[in-house]
């Protein structure tokens, strides 16, 4: 009885380790497809947006159980990133249409919000590199 349930269990963490590699290769592809294809009205924006991305995807970079999906994966999402940027940096929008205000103030405001905090988590995870 006791080995069926040490086998549930760990089918169970199985597939946890399964979805959090998953998601430590999902999260990171997504944000830099973002980057790359989505069209920004400006340069600001696209700033704000690849300064508040670039902040999660380290912050899964450094922090991420990167055994779990592969060691040699780590290094690509950096390159991929500024792939990414200079691509979105080609594809910023000309002045022919002006953005509403509403959705400007919107974007650079949760930017802000997202860069604020995730720049903290990553400030708490390398100092905690750092201590002994």
């Amino acid at each position: 009885m006791t080995n069926r349930i040490t086998l549930t269990k760990q089918k169970q963490f199985s597939k946890h380790m399964l979805l959090i590699g998953l998601f430590y290769i999902i999260v990171p592809l997504l944000l830099i497809g973002i980057v790359a294809f989505i069209r920004q009205a400006n340069r600001l924006l696209w700033i704000f947006t690849v300064l508040s991305f670039g902040s999660v995807i380290f912050n899964l970079w450094l922090t991420a159980r990167w055994e779990i999906v592969s060691i040699y994966l780590r290094p690509l999402f950096p390159v991929l990133f500024v792939i990414a940027c200079v691509v979105g940096y080609k594809r910023i929008k000309k002045r022919n249409t002006q953005t509403k205000r509403i959705v400007y103030i919107l974007n650079i405001t949760i930017n802000t919000i997202i860069i604020i905090f995730i720049s903290g988590i990553n400030w708490f995870s390398i100092k905690g590199y750092s201590a002994p």
